[in-house]
């Protein structure tokens, strides 16, 4: 049946218009998908139940590209119509899952993250992963017709999200955490880029083994740029005193003069969050900034907070080397070795 010429005429308007608009209508849609990846991240604040769902992305993501890398990415330049409309249809599925999973984890990890450290740059980098997915014609065109930038977001979300849930839903260490997800990583990525029933070969098998050496010597040389999310440091503070009754900092300081610590202990307090089944070692360093040994270390076993207020760790130091005078840091690690938060304060001549 044939259409009316008005109705024609509409229709053929209107295809005139979207193919004349064409990126400037994507930048738009852009523009709305980067606004609600700013609502996810509002509402995902300290949703650790919803972490669940997660892991139900995860699963989608996987068959997802499993089908995109198999049937969808030849590397053809002439396509027809109809399958040149079907990549589209799936990169906007990846990208709405690609979305969802990179905003939903930025509070998680801005949480355990301490700024100004080497661990900022984990963030940085998911927040970097989260705007380009929201960016259709950077995503369409150059991520996932290219195929290390496309293995670089896949593997990358892979691990950032299982380093998430592993702990919240299986309560275990950070540094095992760490561990378990680099290997989940390059076994699904494996399955992405090489047949089933290669890896099951001497030769795969052997090839997957390496890969994981080397991702997780990696993962060991570079584990304190990896923040130990969800666990946050909610407050710290310095103090001269600690009240006996309510176990509370008395006289907290920032600047304190070196005569001042003659026959004087110095206090640090710390809240430490471990939400739900997450129970972990944490040690308390404290160290002279210029100087890379030590001056003294307490580990706390086995910390549990039962709710967002957090658990308190006090440690206490009251002899100093010398020559005390400078900048001084206690930071709270994971026995793994990854930085939860720090406090400074500042001896004075």
């Amino acid at each position: 049946m044939k259409q009316p010429r008005p109705v024609k005429k509409i229709v053929g308007k209107v295809k005139a218009t979207f193919q004349k608009h064409h990126d400037k209508l994507w930048w738009a849609h852009s523009i709305y998908a980067l606004g609600l990846g700013v609502g996810v991240v509002i509402l995902a604040h300290r949703k650790f139940h919803l972490v669940k769902w997660l892991l139900v992305a995860l699963l989608g993501l996987w068959i997802g590209l499993l089908i995109f890398q198999r049937f969808l990415a030849t590397g053809v330049e002439e396509e027809s119509r109809t399958r040149k409309g079907v990549k589209i249809a799936f990169n906007y599925i990846m990208k709405n899952l690609y979305q969802q999973m990179f905003f939903f984890m930025i509070p998680f990890y801005y949480g355990a993250t301490t700024l100004g450290s080497a661990n900022m740059w984990f963030l940085v980098v998911i927040t970097l992963c989260a705007i380009l997915s929201t960016q259709d014609i950077i995503f369409d065109r150059y991520i996932m017709e290219n195929k290390y930038l496309a293995s670089f977001f896949y593997a990358f979300c892979l691990f950032a999200s299982f380093n998430i849930f592993l702990p919240l839903l299986g309560g275990v260490r950070n540094i095992v955490s760490l561990y378990l997800s680099g290997i989940f990583t390059v076994v699904l990525f494996s399955t992405l880029h090489f047949p089933v029933k290669q890896l099951f070969t001497r030769h795969g098998a052997l090839a997957l083994v390496v890969a994981m050496g080397l991702f997780l010597t990696l993962l060991e040389w570079g584990r304190s740029t990896i923040p130990p999310a969800p666990i946050r440091q909610v407050s710290s503070a310095m103090a001269v005193d600690r009240d006996k009754k309510t176990g509370k900092p008395i006289g907290q300081f920032y600047r304190i003069h070196v005569d001042d610590l003659k026959n004087a202990t110095l206090y640090c307090f710390t809240k430490i969050e471990t939400p739900l089944q997450i129970k972990e070692d944490i040690v308390h360093v404290w160290r002279k900034i210029g100087r890379r040994k030590p001056w003294f270390e307490k580990k706390f076993q086995t910390v549990h907070s039962k709710n967002e207020a957090g658990v308190a760790l006090v440690s206490e130091v009251s002899g100093f080397p010398a020559d005390p005078v400078g900048r001084w840091i206690v930071e709270a690690k994971t026995t793994g070795g990854q930085l939860i938060g720090q406090t400074r304060f500042l001896i004075v001549r």
